[in-house]
């Protein structure tokens, strides 16, 4: 307690400042430079793509009431969004279904129990 009220006491620029992670962060240009790499090679083909994205949304299986009102905000957002509900099947067979209609991406929704 006494040392607290001393370093109130004193001027701001003699108080001790406090560490933050940020502080103990040490530069690395390296890593920034090969992270970045990584970045553009991932996402490389999907950013170069001339042609059109559809994208094809399913569900985990018995999915929870809630997961079809934030599907239908997903599908106002993106567009060339088509739903396909999954059923019994797996998503071998999800994935096949989609490359046969022509979509490019294919995204599952599932949620945990705690939302």
């Amino acid at each position: 307690m006494k040392e607290r009220k001393e370093r109130k006491k004193l001027p701001a620029d003699q108080r001790q400042q406090p560490i933050t992670i940020e502080d103990k962060q040490e530069a690395g240009e390296e890593f920034a430079d090969e992270y970045d790499e990584a970045i553009c090679d991932e996402f490389n083909s999907i950013l170069e793509n001339d042609g059109p994205v559809k994208i094809l949304i399913t569900t985990q299986l018995k999915p929870p009431v809630k997961i079809y009102d934030f599907l239908r905000e997903i599908m106002m957002v993106f567009h060339n969004v088509a739903y396909y509900p999954r059923r019994n099947m797996k998503l071998e067979e999800v994935y096949n279904y989609a490359k046969t209609l022509g979509f490019t991406h294919v995204m599952v929704l599932r949620f945990s129990q705690g939302w």
